[in-house]
């Protein structure tokens, strides 16, 4: 899983740590308290980076330290996807294994959260502010 910009290429480790490449090959792992559990999903926001992990938490890379950034948002269960949500400025929508979220990440708005009756595997968001979640069955 990556996400690549004109300039950089984040991926995520099997650890629980994401890596910056610039194009000419060097590598910085992301610095500070990040997930105790594997990354499941990347998204980049205005230049920032979101991490997904099984940790039950979406957290946020400070992209001028490329340090985790203390503050997390706290998700019911394992984010197993995420997706920016154009029609609502600066907001993600994040699947975890037992819901959906959508997360303010400009500071402002409301944190929201829908249960699902099956078991949540991916989310795309449309630019009319629909939110698709793809699962299993239970």
């Amino acid at each position: 899983m990556a996400v690549i910009t004109s300039i950089h290429i984040w991926k995520k480790k099997i650890s629980v740590r994401a890596v910056r490449w610039t194009m000419s090959g060097d590598a910085t792992r992301v610095g500070g308290k990040g997930h105790t559990s594997t990354i499941t999903s990347l998204v980049l926001l205005d230049g920032v980076l979101y991490t997904g992990g099984m940790d039950d938490k979406v957290m946020r890379v400070d992209p001028a330290t490329l340090q985790y950034e203390t503050q997390a948002a706290s998700v019911k269960g394992g984010v197993v996807g995420m997706a920016v949500l154009p029609s609502r400025a600066s907001s993600l929508a994040a699947v975890s294994t037992a819901a959906v979220h959508v997360l303010p990440v400009g500071g402002s708005g409301t944190a929201t959260e829908t249960p699902c009756k099956f078991t949540p595997l991916c989310v795309a968001c449309s630019n009319a502010g629909l939110v698709a979640v793809g699962g299993k069955d239970k």
